[in-house]
């Protein structure tokens, strides 16, 4: 099975698209799992784009003497050139003869090719070929990692207790100076030299020390303030700050403090437990039962993802593969658009999102190069291994995850352009066969052996009793 399936569409659309071409194919290599093709068209070879080209532009242009569309092909080369007529059909030339040759040469392709004009009229192509990386497993079936236990503790169970308390807890006003964890409202005003940086009527939000919003320190001056007190403060803004033009500089704050409420927390007793949820809890020990059950779902979840990570990390550290370079670069190219979307929609410059990260462009994108090296290994070794386990991806699981695919888009079958339903199917048995793979090489790692054991039944400690936990620890941020 080719790694990328997608690739065998690209080059079936072309060939059905454009159809056979004859060319004159010169391979050099391969070397390090790319091979160089040099494509030579004739020009008898090049008529068929050409006239096709033709057909596209005397529909577009208005030529003197003719109806649209109506010009013969001689008029309207005459009329703007022949230079003009092959780069018209120059994108669909290439790509039509260079998936020609990739077939005729019989080459597994792992990536679509990198392709030079060397001339224009008749057309010749230098193609970089990047060729499925050479991939040796090694002894791959004594991958062994055992599952870890599930121990659900009392202070597990007490803190999500606790929390659930917070979450339920109404927000009452007093008349006290303001400490740690109350629930504040106040006009704020802040000046870096006599640019204003924040001023906001009425904020709401809890005084916590131990963040650094929306400044370093600024909540630690708060503390101590009463309603209707006005505190005019200095605090420096970090040098990392995400808006250049204030990092390192010194933030004058004025706050109106209008309002100071605090949680009453209800006692954790059978009148909590029922009042939880509308009521979804018969008692305490049944919110108890349910809350250990919770946690140690979650924690089952969390086991078996890390699980999983660790058995393809054991798989893919055993395997040997050499990648072509231009996947590595098609790769990273991908990791560094991901990130620059990123940047965008965080609506920061790259000069303050590299600062605010405490790196340069450069150490980033030598992290996106070993980010792409680990995942391509990890991909093609998870697709070797499906080849080795002869594992299938039947048309039912195809029909059923296209299904699925249609309902979470929100568009009917029929609704898919041919060549878009092909682009998906085959796109969902490429993410089938992988998790198969997966799946295969979990089953080998859990075999019964003197590293490894089948995963235990959940073991779980004695929790809390019906009174309220002593020492029960905060919500952490």
């Amino acid at each position: 099975m080719t790694h990328y399936a997608l690739l065998t569409l690209w080059l079936w659309y072309n060939l059905k698209s454009h159809g056979e071409n004859k060319v004159k194919i010169t391979q050099e290599g391969p070397n390090d799992c790319q091979t160089v093709l040099t494509i030579e068209m004739e020009p008898e070879d090049m008529e068929k784009y050409l006239d096709r080209a033709y057909k596209r532009l005397v529909n577009r242009m208005k030529v003197p003497g003719f109806r649209r569309g109506k010009a013969p092909r001689g008029i309207l080369e005459r009329l703007i050139g022949r230079e003009a007529l092959v780069s018209e059909a120059l994108e669909s030339l290439v790509s039509g003869a260079t998936s020609d040759a990739i077939l005729n040469e019989k080459l597994e392709i792992s990536a679509q090719p990198q392709v030079e004009i060397l001339e224009m009229d008749p057309v010749i192509l230098k193609a970089i070929v990047p060729l499925e990386p050479v991939v040796d497993l090694g002894d791959y079936s004594s991958v062994r990692i055992p599952y870890q236990d599930v121990v659900v503790t009392e202070d597990e169970v007490n803190k999500t207790l606790e929390d659930i308390r917070k979450d339920i807890a109404p927000w009452e006003p007093v008349d006290r100076k303001v400490k740690a964890g109350d629930l504040i409202t106040a006009d704020i005003e802040a000046f870096v030299g006599n640019s204003k940086i924040m001023d906001e009527n009425g904020a709401v939000f809890i005084v916590d020390p131990k963040t650094s919003l929306p400044f370093e320190e600024f909540t630690n001056h708060l503390v101590g303030m009463k309603s209707g007190e006005t505190n005019k403060f200095s605090t420096k803004v970090s040098t990392d700050h995400p808006n250049s033009d204030i990092a390192g500089e010194t933030a004058n704050f004025s706050v109106n403090l209008s309002e100071i409420k605090e949680q009453s927390l209800p006692e954790l007793d059978d009148e909590f437990a029922s009042s939880v949820k509308n009521g979804e809890y018969k008692d305490l020990a049944d919110l108890i039962e349910k809350t250990k059950e919770q946690i140690r779902n979650e924690m089952d979840i969390a086991n078996e993802n890390e699980h999983r990570e660790g058995v393809i990390n054991k798989l893919a550290e055993g395997a040997k593969i050499e990648l072509p370079e231009l996947l590595i670069e098609r790769e990273v190219e991908n990791i560094i658009s991901r990130r620059n979307e990123m940047i965008e929609k965080m609506k920061v410059t790259k000069e303050d999102y590299f600062r605010f990260a405490s790196k340069t462009e450069e150490q980033m994108d030598g992290e996106a190069k070993v980010d792409a090296e680990e995942r391509l290994k990890r991909s093609w070794v998870l697709t070797k291994l499906g080849e080795l386990e002869n594992v299938e991806v039947t048309d039912e699981e195809i029909e059923t995850q296209l299904n699925l695919y249609k309902e979470q888009s929100k568009i009917s079958k029929q609704k898919i352009k041919n060549r878009d339903l092909e682009r998906v199917k085959l796109s969902i048995k490429e993410s089938v066969f992988i998790g198969k793979s997966v799946d295969k090489i979990i089953e080998i790692a859990a075999t019964k052996s003197v590293a490894a054991k089948k995963k235990p039944k959940t073991a779980t400690k004695k929790v809390v009793s019906k009174k309220k936990p002593k020492n029960v620890k905060s919500k952490e941020s």
